[in-house]
């Protein structure tokens, strides 16, 4: 079956997830390139990604913070990426800001709920992190 959307942002990002969060392979033909879009913030998001997977953490924290502070409730997947790399780095407590303010603005949101559940879990906390996972989000529960 081949894909039919022309939206490349959506078609990386897409294979992004297929990736990071099902360990899935992605065909490169696929998936073409996208060019950075400063006003499209999953554009952003993949640029993040793209300069992480070349080892360059700090423009990639650098231009995934300046997203985030100007369109934190319009850009989750700026803060899924920024998130991971702050857990990467070792500082689970800003990951943890990050994926609560995704949660407020988007409660359904399963990827960041699932990860700062993981979060809250390792640092021994393991009644709240079952409560996030278990709680109501509209007329059913997360899990």
């Amino acid at each position: 079956m081949k894909a039919n959307i022309e939206d490349k942002a959506l078609k990386e990002w897409a294979a992004y997830r297929l990736k990071n969060t099902y360990n899935q392979e992605v065909d490169a033909q696929q998936v073409p390139a996208s060019t950075l879009d400063p006003k499209d913030t999953l554009s952003v998001a993949l640029e993040g990604v793209r300069l992480l997977a070349n080892q360059e953490g700090e423009p990639a924290r650098q231009l995934l913070e300046k997203t985030w502070r100007k369109q934190k409730a319009k850009a989750p997947a700026v803060g899924l990426v920024l998130a991971r790399l702050y857990t990467d780095r070792d500082m689970s407590k800003k990951a943890e800001a990050v994926l609560a303010s995704i949660l407020k603005v988007h409660p359904e949101m399963l990827d960041a709920r699932l990860e700062l559940a993981n979060i809250i879990m390792a640092g021994n906390r393991p009644s709240k992190g079952s409560a996030l996972l278990t709680q109501k989000v509209g007329n059913e529960t997360s899990t």
